[in-house]
């Protein structure tokens, strides 16, 4: 076929939108010839007989594939133009081919291989070449077409392409199966095998109904005759296989069988059985049709040009296409057609359930007693993707997973999203966790999702099992409750439906959904082993009380810690795509479907513990962050009208911990043991925790360090305690200029109790605390009262020498205060905003006195030389960690937030 030919096909092809009834695949010529050796018969109407010699006649052939199925071709380029058209021709991502290459290790293929890196997406990872790839490819194919019949068709659709025209964006690939050589790699012990070639002629039959198509390439074969006598059972199985396909042998006679398949009714090709003859004596004639043969002739491959450019326009659209996008509002009108169409069935009256997301009115009609359902996604042509949670067997929990770029993330919000427009805050609770380095849910945070009681942003290990123990303890406040309601016959409530039914309280549903929880199983710790037990508890018992479990993660390898049998209590499996291993571990061991899937957003649902049967294959809603916003915004509006307003309570893992919630009660009162001093210097990582202290001793070493370039918050929240304590504090300020603490300064200028002093006055406030200590010790007073000496700004400290050999230096003075003063209740705490200045300043005589010490982030070496490890490499922007280096003990806690101006001496009036 020339290219212009070529072109003028191609463009015929593209013409179509969408899925045509005709799916188009083979361009092929057929030539009109006659018999060798025999002439053709003119029969004229006077019966007169004459013999006559005509020209060829070729004409293109256009074959729809979805009526020729499957087929035999001898010519292996003759398939060439035909598949570079159809990828050409369908939708990106919509042609999925699978080549067996047994003797040629996949070189036959090679004319797809200039797709670069759409390649993949076309062909899969590589092409079948072994007989273990071959019985791969076979039961592959064969479960495909058993899930499309059973999901998809059910007895509903004629054919894969009727589905696609009433899918929409969610729409199946079609396959093209390819067995160059063939019967290569069909033989067992050098006979034909007779298991593999009877599923390749199931395949065959019922394939193209599913949008399953084989082509058989192959030079032995010939056009199907009667059986030979005595042949094998492969033999036998053999030509069962290649007489049910048509034959395409280049420059042979099509057959009886072939012609057939052609000129199916409804559309198929139509060769003419007669055709007319030049007159004879006046009259007109024609060529009987006994007479009349037809040769099968190849297409011509297109020229390497034409086929660059086919390729360039596949990997252009497959580059170019965007993810299938299903719209929640679609979703939500599915679901809302599914309600009526079940109210029919049951001849019960409609009672519209499903919110309308134009149509804040209909929001919050949910009724979480009996279960919360989440319409999230969108299964087939009409069907929804439901994540339900309630206290029955099979749905009380949910396990999520997918590997990065997968769409679980998409999906999470779906979820959400579903439930917050469809239950108010008095039906539903939600505790959102994120572990990972992300934002996902800090949206819910900073727009206050109603139903989101707490929302948890780069959360660490001790936090979510913070989490988990505050829902176990949740369901077990809950089963006090349910013990002291009784009904009208005696019974007392078995789960939250009896509850509420007995009571009419509304007691809400308590789902925690906790993204990428392996963290809490990263290592074989108490955190882990607890978090491991708690969980455990919770799957088993919670779900009766209402508080359910949804857990998410981009892999379940490497958790240790988290037995098995803990997965396996979660019944509600979600698998996006993962590899084969990932897919073992989110579905169950004899499921591995998720290394299927092909698409960001494209999933599994399995609600019976991942029974391979139970699958059902989704394509989940895409909610924007512009859409999710909007809606929350609205959600806002309602709970405010309708009276919800219990505050989204926020933790943030790399911000500082706001101060504003500590009050004087938690600072600390008077003290009436001036042995004791317990200060705050931190907010520990979990939930609802007092601040982290650390205790003051008339011991050696009893004194602090700081190192953080964010200091401010830390030592200002300290001076704070100590002044509410009534503890003298002599402050030393070098640190004039630091925005965050400057407030702090004024407002301990007019705190009684408090010296403040500047460089000038630095010298003599030191002689007069080292005096205090001299005169303790020397009067042997350890009772006294407790004093704190600070130094903010130490790195810009220049009076401090550690080199020098000078007594008077300021220096020496505060050695002695730091060796001897905790022993008589004079301690000094020192703040450096960087490590750099630290050897500057002080000698290691004077660090190795500071036995407390509060380390920001900071590089591996300095961290290590402070605290004897590297942890303080890893701290996020918002943590410390707090040391006894006498004692070898650390803990990471969140870094106190600078105090605003006047919060001080507002503190000092509550």
């Amino acid at each position: 076929m020339k290219d212009s030919e070529f072109h003028r096909l191609d463009a015929a092809a593209e013409s179509h939108v969408g899925y045509p009834a005709a799916f188009h695949i083979l361009y092929m010529m057929m030539k009109f010839a006659s018999t060798a050796g025999i002439d053709e018969f003119l029969q004229c109407v006077e019966a007169d007989v004459h013999s006559e010699q005509f020209s060829e006649v070729e004409l293109p052939v256009v074959v729809d594939l979805d009526r020729l199925g499957s087929f035999l071709i001898n010519t292996p380029s003759g398939i060439e133009t035909a598949v570079l058209n159809l990828l050409a021709a369908l939708p990106a991502n919509q042609l999925l081919i699978r080549v067996f290459d047994p003797e040629k290790a996949g070189e036959s293929a090679n004319f797809l291989y200039g797709l670069g890196e759409a390649q993949e997406k076309v062909i899969g990872q590589s092409v079948r070449t072994s007989p273990r790839q071959l019985d791969e490819l076979l039961q592959e194919t064969e479960e495909h077409i058993t899930f499309v019949t059973q999901r998809y068709l059910q007895g509903e659709h004629s054919s894969l392409t009727d589905y696609n025209n009433a899918a929409g964006e969610v729409a199946e690939p079609y396959r093209i199966i390819i067995l160059y050589d063939f019967p290569a790699g069909f033989s067992r012990a050098g006979h034909h095998d007779v298991d593999q070639l009877d599923r390749l002629g199931r395949i065959i039959q019922n394939g193209p109904r599913t949008g399953v198509f084989t082509i058989l390439v192959s030079n032995e074969m010939e056009n199907p005759g009667p059986e030979p006598e005595g042949a094998d059972d492969g033999t036998r199985a053999l030509l069962r296989v290649t007489s049910s396909v048509p034959h395409l042998h280049a420059g042979d006679w099509l057959t009886e069988n072939c012609r057939n398949k052609l000129e199916s009714a409804g559309g198929g090709v139509r060769l003419p059985h007669t055709i007319p003859a030049p007159p004879v004596n006046g009259l007109a004639g024609t060529v009987s049709e006994g007479i009349i043969r037809w040769i099968y002739t190849p297409a011509a491959p297109p020229s390497d040009a034409v086929a660059r450019e086919l390729l360039d326009a596949v990997k252009r659209g497959i580059s170019n296409a965007e993810d299938v996008v299903v719209t929640p509002a679609r979703v939500f009108e599915l679901a809302a057609q599914q309600e009526r169409e079940t109210a029919t069935t049951n001849r019960t009256a409609y009672l519209a359930r499903t919110p309308g997301l134009d149509r804040p009115e209909t929001w919050w009609q949910g009724n979480s007693t009996d279960d919360v359902t989440a319409h999230f996604g969108r299964i087939g042509a009409r069907q929804t993707a439901d994540l339900m949670i309630n206290s029955e067997t099979h749905n009380y929990g949910a396990l999520i997973g997918g590997r990065p770029g997968s769409g679980k993330s998409v999906l999470i919000h779906a979820v959400i999203m579903s439930l917050g427009v469809t239950y108010s805050p008095a039906e539903l609770e939600l505790y959102l966790v994120d572990f990972k380095e992300g934002v996902e849910f800090k949206q819910y945070a900073d727009l206050g999702m109603p139903q989101a009681r707490l929302v948890a942003i780069e959360a660490e290990r001790d936090f979510g099992l913070s989490i988990l123990v505050r829902a176990q303890l949740e369901y077990q406040r809950r089963s006090k409750l349910f013990k002291g309601v009784t009904g009208p016959k005696g019974e007392q409530p078995a789960k939250i439906s009896d509850y509420r039914k007995l009571t009419g309280h509304a007691l809400p549903r308590y789902v925690v959904i906790i993204d990428e929880f392996q963290q809490l199983f990263t290592s074989d710790d108490k955190i882990a082993q607890q978090a491991a037990e708690v969980l455990e508890d919770l799957l088993r018992k919670g779900r009766a009380f209402g508080v359910h479990i949804v857990l998410a993660s981009q892999s379940l390898a490497g958790m240790a810690a988290l037995g098995k049998h803990v997965i396996g209590l979660m019944p509600v499996r979600i698998a996006l795509q993962s590899n084969e291993s990932d897919s073992r571990l989110i579905l169950g061991d004899d499921n591995a479907d998720a290394q299927t899937l092909s698409r960001a957003g494209e999933g599994i649902i399995n609600c019976r513990s991942g029974q391979r049967d139970a699958n059902r294959r989704f394509q989940a809603a895409l909610w924007s962050a512009e859409a999710r916003g909007e809606i929350l915004k609205q959600l806002a509006k309602r709970a405010e009208h309708d009276g919800f307003t219990d505050n989204t309570a926020v933790f943030d893992g790399h911000s500082d911990a706001e101060v504003g919630g500590l009050s004087r009660a938690t600072l600390g009162q008077p003290d009436t043991d001036p042995k004791r001093l317990d200060l705050p210097l931190g907010q520990p990582l979990i939930l609802d925790a007092e601040p982290y202290r650390a205790q003051f001793k008339r011991t050696a070493g009893s004194n602090l360090l700081i190192v953080d370039e964010h200091g401010a918050g830390t030592l200002g929240v300290l001076l704070a305690s100590l002044t509410l304590r009534g503890v003298p504090v002599d402050l030393i300020d070098y640190e004039t200029d630091h925005d965050d603490w400057s407030p702090v300064v004024e407002d301990l200028e007019y705190v009684p109790g408090v010296t403040v002093e500047r460089r000038r006055g630095m010298r003599a406030l030191l002689e007069e605390v080292a005096k205090t200590v001299d005169t303790r010790h020397a009067t042997d007073s350890m009772r006294e009262p407790t004093r704190v000496l600070v130094i903010a700004g130490m790195a810009r400290a220049r009076d401090f020498d550690p080199n020098s050999y000078d007594d008077d230096d300021p220096g020496k003075i505060l050695a002695r205060i730091l060796t001897d003063g905790p022993e008589v209740g004079v301690h000094v705490i020192i703040w450096f905003d960087n490590p750099g200045g630290i050897r500057k300043r002080l000698g290691s005589n004077h660090i190795d006195e500071c036995g407390l010490r509060v380390i920001g982030p900071m590089g591996r070496d300095d961290s290590t030389q402070l605290i004897d490890n590297s942890d303080a490499a890893t701290l996020k922007s918002g943590q410390v960690i707090v040391a006894d280096v006498d004692r070898s003990t650390s803990v990471k806690v969140r870094r106190f937030g600078a105090p605003p101006t006047g919060w001080i001496a507002g503190l000092r009036h509550e």
